[in-house]
């Protein structure tokens, strides 16, 4: 058995065991092809530890058994301790992350373990520290707060946070996922497959939030396909828009979505960028009334229209309001946040990584100590705690296609919550 413990804001301990009595947690830890190098382990004689790996869409997936140690009756057979601050590294660049300018780290990882008992077998694998750290801490998160068998091909932190949708009560998870020019692939197996296992991340670690659009290209077409491929559709919250120019057009819009979301309904309709926003509303109140949609709003992704949006949340009787807030633009704060809390409007979040700028801003920088303190591990998950530290936001939707990515932004949805003073001190990080 290997205990790899880490003081890390996940400081679960998290024991890899093999075989052997009590609950399991089966999961699995993935990895960009181009970051990790594994010696694949000769499989000897009895074992107390099983690492098995494979190559999936670019993808080199781990999979470990995951048990969490009951205190009670839980036996030690001699664990190896690894201590990630005393690990060598040795020096070597990730490749840059999609929209993540910013990598990993500078160093990486090479660990070299050899499983307690019977003939026993060596591996050894590298990585980024950093990346490293992110999945263990995620899979811990996994270990002790679920203790079923997990499907998923890919560790997901549990315990995801809940907000309400005030005008209802129903409770969304906070982190969710964007897909404008994520989900615009085409129809190849090579293409969809590192989707799929975002999907299944996002799902399994307690989201289902997707927006999507007409206008992000192919993406409802994806979604829709990957939704029922999956047999998702009832876990997920679907949110899409209408673009069009009123009457004729949104109509006609609104139909086409339903035929690529493959689906009779979605969850929430929103005034994409307020294209004739009064008759388009009017339009989605009349789906509403109808049952072909639950909710309905209006987006924005730029400042000069917070005015605008803040005008219609005063005067119109709306679900949620979609717009453009992060640390380093904080415009939202001063008039259009405090009004949809107080007129009991949902918040949802754009931009919140200013189109992979922010990770431009802090090239080069390590993640603050003072991060640990409301439990996060990398950058992107102080700039998604920064936007969820408001108390008006209801979730936040940064947009992925990678499943390490995924796995980040997750971790935001877990842990302590930021508070004013935490969004100052992350806000002068990029200023």
């Amino acid at each position: 058995m290997a205990k790899f413990a880490t003081s890390t804001p996940c400081a679960t301990a998290l024991t890899i065991d093999g075989l052997g009595e009590g609950e399991w947690n089966q999961a699995t830890i993935g990895f960009d092809l181009s970051m990790v190098q594994i010696k694949p382990p000769a499989m000897k004689g009895k074992r107390t530890g099983e690492l098995r790996v494979m190559n999936s869409a670019n993808i080199l997936i781990l999979f470990a058994a995951l048990r969490v140690p009951d205190a009670a009756s839980h036996t030690s057979l001699d664990p190896l301790e690894i201590d990630l601050a005393s690990l060598a590294f040795s020096q070597g660049h990730d490749a840059a992350r999609e929209g993540r300018s910013e990598p990993l780290g500078p160093s990486s990882i090479e660990v070299s373990n050899s499983w307690i008992g019977g003939g026993g077998h060596m591996s050894s694998f590298r990585m980024n520290r950093r990346e490293f750290i992110g999945a263990i801490g995620a899979a811990a998160f996994a270990a002790v707060a679920n203790t079923r068998a997990v499907e998923s091909p890919s560790v997901a932190p549990s315990g995801m946070q809940k907000r309400a949708i005030p005008s209802s009560g129903e409770q969304l998870p906070v982190i969710g996922m964007g897909t404008s020019g994520t989900f615009d692939v085409g129809a190849t197996e090579a293409e969809r497959a590192p989707l799929v296992e975002v999907l299944r991340l996002l799902f399994d670690g307690g989201g289902s939030l997707i927006d999507t659009a007409p206008s992000y290209g192919r993406a409802e077409t994806v979604i829709g396909d990957l939704l029922q491929q999956g047999d998702w559709r009832q876990r997920a919250f679907l949110a899409t828009k209408i673009s069009a120019g009123a009457g004729a057009g949104a109509r006609t819009q609104w139909n086409g979505s339903l035929a690529r979301l493959r689906s009779d309904k979605a969850d929430l309709l929103q005034v994409h960028n307020l294209v004739d926003w009064r008759e388009n509303l009017a339009f989605l109140r009349e789906l509403k009334q109808a049952g072909q949609v639950r909710y309905i709003g209006v987006t924005h992704y730029l400042d000069h229209a917070h005015d605008e949006l803040a005008r219609i949340v005063q005067a119109e009787r709306i679900d949620f309001v979609q717009v453009n807030y992060s640390a380093a633009t904080r415009s939202a704060e001063k008039r259009l946040l405090p009004l949809c809390k107080e007129r009991g409007v949902a918040v949802l979040v754009n931009r919140a990584f200013e189109d992979g700028r922010l990770f431009d801003t802090v090239h080069g920088r390590e993640v603050p100590a003072w991060a640990a303190e409301i439990d996060c591990r990398s950058w992107a998950q102080l700039f998604l705690k920064f936007v969820l530290a408001n108390p008006a936001v209801t979730a936040v939707i940064p947009a992925t296609s990678k499943a390490r990515h995924m796995l980040d932004n997750l971790g935001a949805g877990v842990g302590a919550v930021a508070d004013a003073k935490y969004q100052d001190r992350i806000a002068a990080l990029v200023s």
